[in-house]
């Protein structure tokens, strides 16, 4: 049977309907991205202009001040940002990033477990001994800490974790497989918050960034390196934590 007339101009017009309908969500579709990146973009110009002001000792957070050193105009800011806390928890996210970036917890191929934690609490007392400010602005100070942060919390982790890669690929030459996790896992959980919490009162609480580092390093460094004994022995493994990862076992 042949269609009508009528019947086929009202499939042709619903057609063509459906298809404006859809070049026109296109076209939103197509906006709300550009748009998402642009937001995204500022966002990211914000935090790191809001990192740099802290380092230098200016109010990172002051919507005035950021607005002055981006430039881009406060009512942006404000869209940018839903409150002045989700404000401050980018900015942390910023520094705890910042700070990932900066320290090199690489294994190098002659390391040893007792190299590699010299190397890297002597970057990371380094680190905080420059950048006291964003220290503080991350943790607080132990008489007024900051409000607890999922940004800090997890920077803390991703520490844990890069730390615990490390020890694993120390530790394959000198302790049994199925002991590696355990030890690595429990030791950098330790490592991490000794570090940390030492720094912060050598630096943060006491100012002892000029005479302290040497004896600092030295201290940190034998602690850690009782950390990962005291572990693998909890598994029952001796580990000689002087021993280069380059050197064959034998």
């Amino acid at each position: 049977m042949y269609r009508s007339v009528e019947s086929i101009e009202r499939t042709y017009f619903a057609w063509i309907g459906t298809v404006g309908l859809l070049l026109m969500k296109t076209r939103r579709d197509g906006r709300s991205a550009r748009w998402d990146q642009h937001r995204a973009e500022r966002r990211a110009e914000v935090i790191t202009t809001a990192v740099r002001l802290i380092a230098e000792g200016r109010d990172g957070a002051n919507v005035a001040m950021l607005s002055a050193a981006t430039p881009i105009p406060r009512s942006t800011i404000y869209r940018l940002f839903n409150s002045t806390a989700e404000l401050e928890e980018a900015i942390r996210q910023g520094i705890v990033a910042r700070l990932l970036d900066d320290i090199d917890l690489h294994v190098d191929h002659d390391d040893s477990i007792a190299t590699f934690a010299r190397r890297s609490v002597g970057a990371y007392t380094s680190w905080v001994a420059t950048n006291p400010r964003l220290q503080i602005y991350m943790t607080g100070r132990t008489g007024s800490p900051s409000p607890g942060s999922p940004a800090v919390s997890n920077g803390r982790r991703q520490f844990v974790a890069v730390v615990a890669d490390a020890l694993r690929e120390l530790l394959r030459r000198s302790a049994p497989d199925s002991t590696i996790d355990w030890i690595a896992a429990r030791s950098a959980s330790g490592i991490v918050a000794l570090v940390e919490s030492v720094v912060v009162d050598a630096y943060v609480e006491r100012s002892e960034i000029a005479d302290g580092a040497p004896h600092l390093v030295e201290f940190l460094s034998g602690a850690l390196r009782g950390v990962v004994i005291a572990a693998g022995r909890a598994r029952g493994v001796d580990l000689d934590v002087d021993a280069s990862r380059g050197v064959p076992a034998g």
